[in-house]
């Protein structure tokens, strides 16, 4: 939930997020072949995934176009490729609520990916490749705001984030009672 800076980070100035009682969630399976299927709980929904092919199945405006540009955004990443999987998304953040749903589905898919594959990206560039998934395959040219605060806030603190230098400030925000 962003507090400060609606419409900043696309324009490098100062944002300041702050997480919510949240979340997206992934559960998956290998599979076999080179595809990966993902069903969503929330659009009652399912998407099948070409591993190989980055641009196959991409339906405009469809919420696997995150999933996609995650998946092949990793695979270009040397020790990030997965094999086939199966599986399953559920979150409780609202789609379309403004409270970065696209991008917690992103980061949940990146953090995904680490697992099955144990490479591990450092937090900057885990929200930067979520980023440019959302604007290469979802078609939708965000700001950096969403994804670093997907990735990086922090229970009982604001995240102050320079867009411009790319920043992160843990802000303590806690009730003094």
């Amino acid at each position: 939930m962003n507090l400060i800076g609606e419409h900043i980070d696309y324009n490098d100035g100062f944002v300041l997020p702050m997480g919510i009682e949240r979340y997206c969630a992934i559960a998956a399976g290998p599979a076999a072949g080179k595809f990966a299927r993902v069903c969503s709980t929330n659009a009652e929904d399912e998407a099948t995934i070409s591993l190989s092919d980055s641009q196959r199945h991409l339906t405009p405006g469809h919420w696997s176009n995150y999933v996609s540009g995650v998946v092949h955004s990793c695979c270009e990443i040397p020790g990030m490729r997965p094999g086939g999987f199966n599986a399953l998304v559920m979150s409780s953040v609202p789609i379309g609520g403004g409270l970065s749903s696209s991008a917690s589905l992103e980061v949940a898919v990146a953090t995904l990916i680490e697992a099955m594959t144990g490479v591990s990206l450092d937090p900057k560039s885990k929200a930067l490749l979520c980023q440019q998934a959302e604007h290469k395959y979802a078609g939708v040219p965000c700001g950096i705001m969403d994804q670093f605060a997907s990735v990086m806030c922090q229970a009982d603190h604001l995240m102050l984030l320079d867009c411009s230098s790319q920043t992160v400030r843990q802000i303590p925000f806690v009730d003094p009672r």
